[in-house]
């Protein structure tokens, strides 16, 4: 090896070492590049088994939606209860038309909405019957073709299928988040490997000209050929760096890459708004203000969606540090102060002395606090009273956020923590809510130890608790920070 080298001329074995290098690095970019490809691929499959889900769990609100509102009619005889059902009917079409595009590539996905297809024709047919006997025949007859039950059978078999879809999409959601999984680790394996070998190669090229080289030039090209050596192993430390910058890419870009534009969104709208680039007009003005309501709208959205992936499927880290409640909540209300002026608002706070500094994640007790008394000041109308109560037990402090607002419905009661859904009259008072916020506090607060639970009465307002142990919140491992 060494005679062989020792008879190559300086430029040959340069060309050599330089195609070496070249190659390597090539090769490794290739490689990144590939695994970004596929990185994309996997977080697309992701997001796709999310939108089924949701459609489906849309699919069956609407139809016990539609269900509801043809009961209330048969009872009452009032037209006003058909709004529901009129407004959902073109709902579950678009639903069912788009989940149908959306498991076109699942053979098993299509044949359960096969089967599901004329059960909701059947299901329409009978709701539309018995608003027909309601309408022509009146009550007694209405309620004889609702009590044989034909509807419940025709519901329970559309909700089998559903679940069936779901545990399909679910199972898929694993093999999909784990393949993701496995992509970023493949990824980051070939940056850091890659980076050693670009090293190993600047060793080797540190070798073979101390060892060879120099012995076959005389001492003033020796200073020539040591400055193209240095040449060189700058251009493999420049190309160390980029591979560097390479993983701080694809870091931030795995992490942020659906809020980061919308964040730059944010920042020139209010630097237009701000006047910093010269002045505008009102009718400029507010179109900002719309574009700007609309980012912040859907930067919530996309944080909302994030935390309930990462609470549903349980990675997301708890730091615990001592917490003072009572100070957490006095600057979520100092916060929401404004609000509270606008619409005249009585709030009044009773904290319990000596209340204890518990251990707990700071950044999910604000979530906490935010979200209860947002939803309080929300839906309390003007000149409403807010409560805020904070005790201690033995074993618990106890947290209660009450209001005088429009309450929660009786029939909407069970429902209120689940995933997307917003009770009517809530829809009403804020057409932008998500239907993710009482959601992603549930389970974050009972996957760290603690309970929520609330008592409300339509149009006499709402009482929602918290419980939290006091020895703490328990610590989670976990890979993923909750976002606020």
């Amino acid at each position: 090896m060494n005679k062989f080298i020792k008879k190559l001329s300086f430029k040959t074995l340069n060309a050599i070492l330089i195609f070496l290098i070249v190659g390597i690095f090539l090769l490794i970019f290739l490689f990144c590049y590939q695994s970004l490809r596929r990185i994309d691929t996997d977080e697309y499959w992701e997001i796709h088994s999310y939108q089924v889900q949701g459609n489906l769990t849309k699919l069956i609100s609407d139809l016990e939606n539609m269900e509801t509102s043809q009961r209330g009619y048969v009872i009452t005889g009032q037209e006003s209860f058909l709004e529901p059902y009129t407004a959902n009917l073109p709902d579950v079409s678009v639903n069912f038309q788009a989940l149908q595009g959306l498991t076109s590539d699942n053979t098993t996905q299509q044949q359960y909405l096969s089967q599901m297809k004329p059960l909701i024709a059947a299901k329409f047919a009978d709701l539309k019957n018995s608003i027909s006997l309601r309408t022509n025949l009146g009550f007694s007859v209405a309620q004889a073709d609702v009590m044989t039950d034909k509807g419940k059978v025709l519901m329970d078999s559309i909700r089998a299928i559903v679940l069936n879809m779901q545990t399909v999409e679910s199972n898929l959601l694993q093999v999909r988040t784990k393949d993701l999984a496995q992509t970023n680790s493949i990824a980051e394996l070939i940056i850091i490997w890659g980076s050693i070998l670009g090293f190993i190669f600047y060793l080797f090229v540190n070798y073979i000209i101390n060892n060879f080289v120099i012995g076959k030039i005389v001492k003033k090209s020796l200073l020539i050929k040591e400055q193209q050596a240095n040449k060189i192993i700058e251009s493999v430390n420049k190309e160390l760096q980029a591979l560097n910058l390479a993983k701080d890419e694809f870091v931030s870009i795995a992490s942020h890459q659906l809020r980061t534009p919308l964040t730059a969104l944010n920042g020139y709208t209010g630097m237009l708004l701000d006047e910093d680039v010269g002045p505008i007009n009102d009718k400029q003005r507010e179109y900002l203000g719309e574009i700007k309501k609309s980012n912040d709208r859907m930067i919530k959205l996309i944080t909302s969606l994030l935390n309930v992936s990462r609470v549903d499927l349980g990675v997301f880290t708890v730091d615990p540090e001592p917490v003072n409640f009572k100070e957490v909540a006095e600057s979520i209300i100092k916060e929401l102060s404004s609000n509270i002026k606008d619409k005249n608002l009585q709030i009044k706070t009773n904290f319990e002395k000596d209340l204890p500094v518990l251990n707990a994640d700071p950044k999910i007790i604000r979530m906490i606090f935010q979200n209860l008394l947002s939803n309080a000041v929300k839906y309390t109308p003007p000149e409403g009273n807010i409560s805020l109560n904070i005790k201690k037990s033995d074993t618990l402090l106890l947290v209660a956020v009450t209001d005088t607002g429009c309450g929660i419905p009786t029939t909407e009661q069970s429902r209120i923590f689940t995933k997307l859904f917003r009770a009517d009259n809530a829809r009403v008072k804020d057409p932008t809510g998500t239907g993710l916020g009482l959601y992603i506090i549930k389970e974050t607060i009972e996957q760290t130890g603690g309970k929520i639970w609330f008592e409300s009465k339509e149009n006499q307002g709402s009482t929602f608790y918290v419980s939290i142990p006091l020895e703490g919140m328990k610590k989670k491992e976990g890979s993923k920070r909750l976002e606020e």
